[in-house]
C-alpha cells in the first residue's frame, strides 16, 4: 500500500482514486483500514517522505492544496467512524487479534 504514496493519481479519475478503489474491496481484516489511515497521514504532508526517481507523486500535483486536504480528511473520517463500529462486532467475537486492534483504535484517538 505504501507504493501508492510514490505514484500520482490516475489523470482521468478523482483524487486518491487508487486508494478509494482499494477500499471498495471487502476485506476480512481491519488491517487495511488502519493502513489506509496511516497512509492518509503521509498524503497530508506537503512533501512526501520518499519518491520514485522520475515519477511525480501527488505532493507535486496537490502539495497542500485545500481541496486535496479536504478529500483526505473526508476519507479518514469515514474510515475512523467505521472503526467505531468494531466494538459492537467484537462483543460476539473471541478473536484476540481483532480485540487488540479495537483497543489500539481507542488508544489512538
Amino acid at each position: 500500500m505504501s507504493a501508492l504514496l510514490a505514484v500520482q493519481d490516475h489523470p482521468n479519475e478523482s483524487m486518491l482514486y487508487f486508494l478509494k478503489a482499494l477500499l471498495t474491496i471487502e476485506w476480512e481484516s481491519t488491517r487495511v483500514s488502519l493502513g489506509v489511515l496511516s497512509i492518509l497521514g503521509a498524503f497530508a504532508q506537503e512533501i512526501y517522505p520518499y519518491k520514485f526517481l522520475g515519477v511525480d507523486a501527488n505532493d507535486s500535483l496537490y502539495g497542500g492544496h485545500q481541496q486535496f486536504l479536504s478529500e483526505i480528511d473526508l476519507m479518514a473520517t469515514k474510515i475512523y467512524m467505521s472503526c467505531w463500529k468494531l466494538p459492537k462486532i467484537l462483543e460476539v467475537s473471541n478473536n484476540i487479534r481483532n480485540r487488540a486492534i479495537c483497543v489500539w483504535i481507542f488508544l489512538w484517538k
